[in-house]
């Protein structure tokens, strides 16, 4: 198989448009969820077994596959576990013709983003939750892009990751030496400040991982890139104590070295959590008192009935002021509507799977992003109240508008500053100019630039040269600055005018 093959509805994958890989031995069935979700515009290919699958992933661009757990020649557990060996990995969602908390459990683990079950209402189901997971992935796309925005202002950005409420530390790849850690990073370390910068990270990791790190930063370093999924990583705390996060590493140089920003949430609760979920169903009233994340039981009135500290803390109300009230008193007023929509629309049956994001008002008076998957509780098949598991997405909301403020200012600056400035591809074909160089050219709009060379712009006699530097800058990466050319004019006429030349990169830091 190799990349850039045409799917199975004879169009041309591109970037813009997510290819899903249906992993299903049951081809009538294949043929049914593709037919759904290129209804949808999506683009799908159908393999039938394990081997195929892992030869597809390998060799081919998939945004999500759709595996079932149950293939002839393997499970979907193999499957997964044999792409990590080869250092491939894909966001998936599970499909299986039966429930099994188990199964589901060790799927998640291994980085499952949804777990379905066949029944008669899984093809409807199904496009919901590719939607949503495709959203989702976007979404962290964005969050990617906020840290190599913000880090241009590094003042200001130490200042949001000092009160950040997860742990932030930089490290220098591949060297592994700590040059910065927020406060919830020394809590996570169980070290101050000055014990931990300047150090290994190499130290505070269990020695039968230290070799594997070491392998990953300098393949980091070599290639400018990393694992786009979270990478599971254990602290070693004074005394031994272990703790174990998701890492959420992002690439920038700073002085001309390769740093590494790595958010690493504290999930040794959740991960206990899981742990205990699969030992005993009798277990989970306590459970959800000890996992990090809010969960919230509901009757059909809508009125809380279970709810845990960790959502109490999240939203500063007691047990107490929350047993017996309904979860729309606490909605924010904009908000209510539209989840109070959802549930009754839950509850009718005509959702099976709702996907919220909302806005809670805090006891003090903030407001507190929230996002959450409710599912229905039910007892000899009539649903009796849903479970709602609760995440604060308030920090990924605060960076979302950080990156559309961002690129506000900088749109803002390119088109207001008094330079004419010109960008292009890497072929020299210029694709967007600012007003001063549309009127500094002589033209009337910025479309009648757009599309043509930029060596067009010099006189005849230096357009070798001007080709030559931009060359040069593209092969050697460093700007060439106030360079003189003598430019022409709409009309035909030459004058004297300054070039400087530079790269534009991607979040990659590769030329764009």
């Amino acid at each position: 198989m190799k990349k850039g093959l045409e799917d199975s509805n004879g169009t041309e994958r591109t970037a813009t448009h997510p290819a899903i890989l249906v992993i299903e031995d049951d081809r009538a069935l294949s043929h049914l969820i593709q037919t759904n979700l290129r209804r949808l515009g999506f683009h799908t290919d159908g393999v039938s077994d394990g081997a195929e699958a892992i030869d597809w992933i390998v060799n081919n661009a998939v945004t999500l596959a759709l595996l079932d757990y149950r293939l002839p020649d393997m499970s979907g557990e193999q499957v997964m576990k044999a792409l990590a060996r080869q250092k491939r990995t894909v966001p998936f969602i599970v499909i299986t013709g039966h429930g099994d908390e188990k199964v589901a459990v060790e799927m998640m683990k291994l980085g499952a983003r949804d777990y379905l079950v066949k029944d008669t209402a899984f093809l409807d189901r199904l496009p919901r939750a590719v939607e949503r997971t495709i959203k989702q992935l976007a979404i962290e796309d964005k969050l990617a892009e906020a840290g190599e925005v913000l880090r241009e202002s590094e003042g200001k950005y130490r200042t949001l990751l000092e009160t950040s409420a997860a742990p932030v530390y930089w490290v220098e790849v591949p060297g592994g030496e700590i040059t910065f850690v927020n406060k919830k990073a020394e809590e996570l370390f169980g070290r101050k400040r000055k014990d931990l910068l300047g150090r290994k990270l190499f130290e505070f990791v269990p020695e039968d991982e230290v070799a594997l790190h070491r392998e990953k930063m300098k393949e980091a370093a070599k290639e400018m890139k990393i694992e786009q999924q979270p990478i599971p990583q254990v602290i070693v705390r004074p005394g031994g104590e272990l703790r174990y996060t998701e890492v959420y590493p992002i690439l920038f140089q700073s002085e001309g070295k390769i740093v590494g920003q790595v958010v690493c949430p504290d999930i040794t609760e959740r991960k206990q959590a899981e742990e205990e979920l699969t030992k005993s169903e009798a277990k989970y009233r306590s459970l959800i008192e000890t996992t990090s994340a809010g969960v919230a039981i509901t009757d059909l009135k809508g009125e809380f009935t279970l709810v845990n500290e960790a959502l109490c803390l999240m939203i500063g109300y007691s047990p107490e002021e929350l047993i017996g009230k309904p979860f729309a008193d606490f909605l924010h007023p904009e908000d209510r509507t539209g989840v109070v929509t959802t549930f009754i629309n839950a509850l009718k049956g005509q959702i099976t799977h709702p996907s919220l994001e909302f806005r809670v008002v805090h006891k003090d008076g903030h407001d507190v992003w929230c996002a959450s998957s409710p599912t229905a509780l039910t007892h000899e098949k009539h649903t009796t109240g849903f479970n709602a598991i609760i995440t604060d997405i308030t920090e990924r909301k605060r960076a979302e508008e950080a990156v559309r403020e961002s690129e506000e200012k900088l749109r803002l600056m390119f088109h207001c500053v008094e330079d004419s400035i010109v960008a292009t591809d890497l072929e020299g074909n210029i694709v967007e100019a600012n007003d001063a160089a549309v009127h500094m050219f002589g033209y009337i709009s910025k479309e009648q630039l757009i599309g043509r060379s930029a060596v067009e712009l010099v006189s005849p006699r230096e357009r070798a040269r001007l080709m030559h530097d931009m060359g040069k800058t593209l092969e050697e990466g460093h700007p060439i600055l106030r360079s003189e050319y003598a430019v022409v004019g709409a009309d035909g006429m030459e004058y004297e005018a300054e070039i400087s030349n530079g790269l534009l990169c991607d979040s990659s830091g590769n030329p764009a």
